[in-house]
C-alpha cells in the first residue's frame, strides 16, 4: 500500500472543512484553495472549526485553553524544517498533559503541517 493515498485528496476535506462553516484562523493563513466558508481572525466566539497557525510554544502555551474552548476539536500548524525551531512533539508536550489528544496530520503545503486535537474522551 501507497504512503500516497491521501495525495489527491483536497486539502479542504483533510481538514474537515465544507461550504458555510464559521472557521476560526490564528496567524496567517497561507493561500489554499479551501471551500466558502465564514474565515473569522483570531475568533472569540464559537467555530465549527479553527485553524491556528503557530510561530513558537510559548505561543501555544499562552493560547492554546482559551482557543481549544473555541472549536470541538482545533489545528495547530508549524513551520516545516527548522524556521522556528517549532516541532510536532512541542505541540504535543504542551496539548496531551493538558487532556488533549491527537488524532490526525497534515501538510497543509510545502511550508505548513499540522496536528488536529481534541478534548481527551470529547
Amino acid at each position: 500500500m501507497s504512503d500516497d493515498k491521501y495525495k489527491n485528496t483536497p486539502l479542504a476535506k483533510k481538514l474537515g472543512l465544507a461550504d458555510g462553516m464559521r472557521v476560526g484562523v490564528v496567524g496567517r493563513l497561507p493561500y489554499a484553495e479551501l471551500p466558502h466558508c465564514d474565515f473569522v481572525r483570531n475568533p472569540r466566539a464559537a467555530c465549527d472549526a479553527l485553524l491556528w497557525f503557530a510561530e513558537d510554544e510559548g505561543e501555544i502555551r499562552s493560547k492554546i485553553e482559551r482557543l481549544a474552548g473555541l472549536a470541538p476539536s482545533f489545528w495547530i500548524f508549524w513551520r516545516k524544517g527548522l524556521k522556528t525551531g517549532l516541532k510536532e512533539q512541542d505541540l504535543r508536550d504542551v496539548a496531551l498533559p493538558l487532556g488533549f489528544v491527537d488524532y490526525k496530520v497534515v501538510s497543509f503545503d510545502d511550508t505548513w503541517s499540522g496536528l488536529r486535537f481534541k478534548r481527551r474522551g470529547a
